[in-house]
């Protein structure tokens, strides 16, 4: 008695890969018609609730939101020079103010776009009027409430509640 010999085809992985991912595609396609032919999902419908984000959950009681305006960047200056340095130039300050608004104020929000340049040199120039001794002593608190009283002078449709630094720094 002979026995035959099987032949089993050569299989190369490329071959083996191509035969996985068909077999993992035919899955996901035989399961997603599954779902929606069975009715347990419907195309478009968002199941979960979106999470809230700080500034809604901080004042869900007053049904307000609020955005932050960041349109004025970083902004980079000296303050005025101060008699420890020889070359009479100032300290480098780098600082990118921020301030919320309410969400749904489009108008001063474009008015807060449109006046971007003032406000800028109205905070360039606030840092280079002083020394950093100066603005040292006054503290950071001090400084927001002097900044936020001066770029309201410029703002007519609604003003700035508090000013934010997310950078504020000497650079000595």
């Amino acid at each position: 008695m002979r026995m035959k010999k099987i032949r089993i085809p050569d299989i190369t992985v490329n071959g083996a890969l191509t035969i996985i991912a068909s077999f993992i595609a035919a899955v996901i396609i035989v399961s997603t018609i599954y779902v929606f032919a069975a009715g347990k999902v419907t195309p478009g419908k968002k199941t979960s609730a979106p999470a809230q984000t700080v500034s809604q959950s901080e004042n869900s009681s007053a049904a307000e939101s609020y955005a932050a305006f960041t349109g004025l960047g970083r902004i980079r200056t000296a303050t005025a020079p101060s008699g420890e340095k020889k070359d009479g130039a100032g300290i480098p300050v780098v600082v990118s103010p921020w301030f919320s608004y309410k969400a749904g104020d489009v108008e001063f929000y474009e008015e807060l776009s449109r006046k971007s340049g003032i406000l800028k040199n109205i905070i360039k120039e606030y840092f280079s009027q002083q020394t950093a001794e100066t603005l040292r002593k006054k503290g950071e608190e001090r400084i927001k409430s002097e900044l936020c009283a001066e770029l309201n002078a410029q703002l007519t449709l609604n003003k700035i509640q508090a000013l934010y630094f997310s950078e504020y720094i000497f650079l000595d």
